[in-house]
């Protein structure tokens, strides 16, 4: 694992950070193969940051790495589909979103899911989320 990771951090300004944050995610359980798919999306290191911080506050929340697993195993979208939705949601809602919040966001991102698990034709989750946001807003924020 660790070679992988420095090959992934290598390439950020503060690989040291985002390599203490993952320490802290694998002692909660997370498994490094989820990890590596969860960041895959990212471009830089603000978004693994962001998506490092989106699993640590999930887990502080009083949730498990098994009951976001389970949310996503029963949705029809995979860890990077779940990762990407996950950017664009915590990126639209900025500061709005205190960390206590972000288990509410992913009970909101698990019914984007399962609108887009209901359509004829299996859309985009990003895009799902995107335009639920547009439509519905969330109002887990307040």
């Amino acid at each position: 694992m660790n070679s992988q990771l420095l090959k992934i951090t290598s390439k950020f300004e503060n690989p040291e950070l985002i390599t203490k944050k993952w320490k802290l995610l694998i002692s909660k359980e997370f498994s490094s193969q989820f990890l590596f798919k969860w960041i895959e999306e990212a471009t830089d290191a603000v978004e693994v940051e962001l998506l490092s911080d989106v699993l640590l506050n999930f887990c502080n929340c009083g949730k498990t790495p098994n009951e976001l697993s389970q949310m996503m195993d029963d949705s029809p979208y995979s860890v990077r589909d779940w990762a990407e939705a996950t950017l664009l949601f915590f990126n639209e809602q900025g500061s709005k979103l205190p960390p206590e919040k972000t288990a509410s966001a992913f009970g909101y991102l698990s019914c984007c899911a399962e609108t887009g698990a209901q359509s004829p034709t299996l859309e985009s989750f990003r895009e799902i989320v995107e335009q639920m946001l547009k439509t519905y807003g969330y109002e887990g924020s307040a």
